[in-house]
C-alpha cells in the first residue's frame, strides 16, 4: 500500500508547491491592497511634499487626447497610482488564488494550507476561533464574537481614529505656516477643526467602500485563502457596512456643526 501511494504523492508534489507559491502571492497582493487603501488616507503619507508617495505620483503624469484637435487632458499621478494599486492587486489575488485552488484539486487536496489538522497553523486557528465572553451578549448582539473578529474590528476602529488625528494634524501644521506668513483667519481654530474632522471622516469612506463588497461573492477567492465559509465572510461585509454608515454620519454631522458654528454660513442657513 505504501509503495502504491508514494508515486502518487511524488506526482502531486509539484502541484502542491505551485499552489503554495500562488497562495503566498495572493496573500501578498491582498496585504498590498489593504495597506494601500489604509495608508492612502494618511495625510503625512500622501500629501507631504517630501513623501515617497508624493515623489512617485508626480512622475506618473500621462497626457491623452479625447478628440483630435483638442487640448491634451492630464491623467495625474494620483489617479494613476490609485487605479494601479486598487485594481491590480485584487486581480492578481483573484487569479493566483483561483489557480492555486485548481492546482490543489489536481493534486487531490483541498487547500492544505488552510485545512491543516495539526501543527502551529492549527493551534493559531484554534486560538483565533475562541469565542469571547460574555458569550450570551455577543451571541444576541452579533451572533458571537471570536478573538480574530474582535482584533480585526478593534484594529479597523483604531485605524479610523489614527487617520482622523493624522489629517487634523496636517491641517494644523498648514494653518500654523499660514499664520506665520501673516494670514488672518476670520474664525477660531476650533471651528476650522470641525471642518477638518468632517473632511477626514469623508476620506475614510473610501477604505470602507473599497473593502465592503469583497466578502460578498459566494465563490470569492477569499474563501480559498482564509478557509472561511461564505456565512462567516458575509459577517465582515455587514460590519464594514456598519462602519461605512457610522463614517458617513460623522462626516455629515461635523460638517453641519462647522456650518452652524461659522457666522457667515449660519446666517445663510438660518
Amino acid at each position: 500500500m505504501a509503495g502504491g501511494l508514494r508515486p502518487r504523492v511524488t506526482a502531486a508534489r509539484p502541484y502542491l508547491v505551485a499552489a503554495a507559491v500562488l497562495t503566498g502571492l495572493a496573500w501578498f497582493a491582498v496585504v498590498c491592497y489593504v495597506a494601500f487603501v489604509i495608508f492612502a488616507q494618511a495625510a503625512s503619507f500622501t500629501w507631504e511634499e517630501q513623501s515617497v508617495w508624493e515623489a512617485v505620483r508626480r512622475k506618473i503624469v500621462i497626457e491623452y487626447h479625447m478628440h483630435s484637435g483638442e487640448e491634451p487632458k492630464i491623467w495625474d499621478g494620483w489617479e494613476g497610482c490609485s487605479m494601479v494599486l486598487t485594481l491590480v492587486p485584487i486581480a492578481i489575488a483573484a487569479i493566483a488564488a483561483t489557480s492555486a485552488a485548481l492546482l490543489s484539486d489536481m493534486a487531490g487536496t483541498k487547500n492544505p494550507h488552510c485545512n491543516a489538522s495539526h501543527g502551529p497553523i492549527q493551534q493559531v486557528k484554534q486560538a483565533c476561533a475562541q469565542q469571547l465572553p460574555p458569550y450570551r451578549f455577543w451571541l444576541q448582539w452579533c451572533e458571537g464574537l471570536s478573538v480574530l473578529e474582535a482584533v480585526l474590528v478593534i484594529g479597523w476602529a483604531v485605524m479610523h481614529i489614527v487617520v482622523v488625528n493624522d489629517l487634523v494634524g496636517y491641517y494644523v501644521k498648514m494653518m500654523d505656516s499660514w499664520a506665520a506668513a501673516g494670514l488672518y483667519f476670520n474664525a477660531p481654530r476650533s471651528i476650522y477643526k470641525l471642518e477638518w474632522i468632517g473632511i477626514a471622516w469623508g476620506w475614510l469612506l473610501w477604505p470602507n467602500l473599497a473593502l465592503l463588497f469583497m466578502p460578498v461573492a459566494h465563490n470569492s477567492f477569499l474563501n480559498y485563502l482564509t478557509g472561511l465559509p461564505y456565512s462567516a465572510l458575509v459577517r465582515f461585509h455587514r460590519w464594514i457596512g456598519q462602519f461605512t454608515m457610522v463614517t458617513l454620519c460623522l462626516h455629515g454631522s461635523f460638517y453641519y456643526l462647522y456650518w452652524l458654528a461659522t457666522p457667515e454660513l449660519r446666517s445663510e442657513l438660518l
